[in-house]
């Protein structure tokens, strides 16, 4: 299991595909990544839609749990609620839609920055923080004291996209430049 070792607190974004950035959450410690061979289901069209024990090998997954106790709630339940696709589209469930191709409508930029790298807290060459390039909430739990909310474990799977421009898939960065590009200032 990966994991990012961190001194400090871990800041959480998300970047929507519309190009907007949200701040999602803080966490105390660091979320906990695990990596794993990612498979897609073989479709048939003689013998239905998939067939549920044979599966095709599709490069590498990450599975990022993480428990943030600093959040931003509105962007969390937009996250797990969110009913507008690509272009302000509406997201369907009946029974026309399922076996469509969905995508873009439900994945983000993940985005995880490191409180306290580059404040000389860390080494010099401790990484900045981590953007996957693709990433989609699986669940999430409520931690709650009362009626109050007080923290939230989410887990996130980030899968590779590919890159038209450098013709490659990419599943995340650690460049500095690209990981804070665009990020709101957290207060």
């Amino acid at each position: 299991m990966a994991k990012f070792y961190t001194p400090g607190a871990i800041e959480h974004f998300v970047r929507f595909r519309d190009g907007s950035v949200s701040y999602l959450g803080t966490a105390v410690l660091a979320p906990e990544i695990e990596i794993r061979p990612a498979f897609l289901n073989v479709v048939n069209d003689l013998g239905g839609r998939t067939l549920p024990m044979d599966k095709v090998g599709d490069r590498t997954q990450h599975v990022v749990t993480t428990t943030l106790n600093r959040f931003d709630y509105e962007t969390y339940k937009y996250l797990e609620n969110s009913t507008v696709g690509p272009n302000g589209a509406q997201k369907i469930d009946n029974a026309f839609t399922h076996g469509t191709l969905t995508f873009q409508q439900s994945d983000v930029e993940l985005i995880l920055v490191n409180a306290l790298a580059g404040t000389g807290a860390t080494p010099s060459d401790y990484p900045r923080g981590r953007r996957y390039y693709s990433a989609t909430l699986v669940g999430g739990r409520e931690s709650t004291v009362g009626t109050r909310v007080t923290e939230l474990t989410l887990l996130f799977e980030c899968n590779e996209i590919f890159a038209p421009s450098t013709r490659v898939f990419t599943l995340f960065t650690e460049v500095a430049a690209e990981v804070l590009s665009g990020l709101p200032s957290v207060d």
